[in-house]
């Protein structure tokens, strides 16, 4: 929420192109994938190398 609360006031706040090139990824990141930034941040622990290997497929 941090995270998107600082992308959501960066975006379209600035004559700096860089902030809204910033923002949008992480909010696209966080939208499509908040269940596994929430794994990662609850679990302490990024995915394994065959968990991530079966994401790959």
């Amino acid at each position: 929420d941090d995270l998107l609360g600082i992308a959501r006031d960066m975006e379209g706040k600035t004559i700096c192109v860089f902030a809204d090139a910033a923002a949008w990824p992480i909010q696209s990141y966080i939208t499509k994938f908040r269940a596994e930034f929430e794994e990662h941040i609850q679990s302490g622990r990024s995915l394994g190398r065959r968990e991530a290997a079966e994401c790959r497929r």
